[in-house]
């Protein structure tokens, strides 16, 4: 097969296709959504060819805080799979590209989003960079802990910056965590309390 011809069979399988790095198809499933990165390598006419997969899972609830928190439009994955599917085969078949497309979804449709959110919550403050921390944020404002969210805001304020993953080397443009996203997490717990919404209410962490 050629990579137009897997793209034309998730196609039809009822996935979307898109690139960004790498080429991604996604589908809808009910409460969430599965986007399978994929690659087909060729390595000659008289080798195998490899076909790659890993999947993502987002949620339209995480990826709506996590945009406002961030303050900017963005798709956030609530789970990713752990490893890299490759399958070899001479040549790659339809066949083989409908079962790593129903793997993906099966994958899917067994992930605890809560326990994915409860995770990102859990998260230690001072790994808090690149996406994390922001992830962090929202599983906070989500679970309505906005006494915790207070909490970061007036250490930060306190100057207490080496709480918040500051002084280690980390570049600045990967600290999410300031006091303009923490407050923006706190309004955004504030309406998801307002509205009924908490999600996974637990004990203060």
């Amino acid at each position: 097969m050629t990579t137009a011809e897997v793209a034309k069979t998730l196609k039809a399988l009822g996935w979307t296709n898109g690139v960004d790095y790498d080429r991604f198809s996604r589908l809808r499933l009910n409460d969430r959504v599965v986007e399978m990165g994929w690659k087909l390598r060729n390595y000659g006419p008289t080798l195998p060819q490899l076909l790659e997969t890993r999947s993502a899972l987002e949620a339209d609830w995480f990826s709506r805080a996590v945009e406002v928190i961030f303050d900017k439009k963005r798709v956030s994955s609530i789970a990713v799979e752990d490893r890299y599917n490759r399958i070899e085969a001479r040549p790659i078949t339809p066949h083989i590209v409908s079962s790593a497309a129903d793997q993906a979804v099966a994958w899917a449709q067994v992930q605890d989003l809560d326990a994915h959110l409860q995770a990102y919550r859990e998260r230690s403050l001072e790994l808090g960079f690149d996406a994390f921390g922001i992830y962090h944020l929202a599983a906070l404002a989500l679970c309505g802990d906005i006494g915790r969210l207070k909490h970061y805001k007036e250490r930060y304020a306190a100057g207490h910056l080496e709480e918040f993953g500051h002084g280690r080397h980390i570049p600045a443009n990967r600290l999410h965590i300031n006091t303009e996203s923490i407050t923006r997490a706190i309004d955004y717990a504030e309406g998801v309390i307002a509205r009924g919404e908490v999600r996974s209410p637990a004990a203060s962490i």
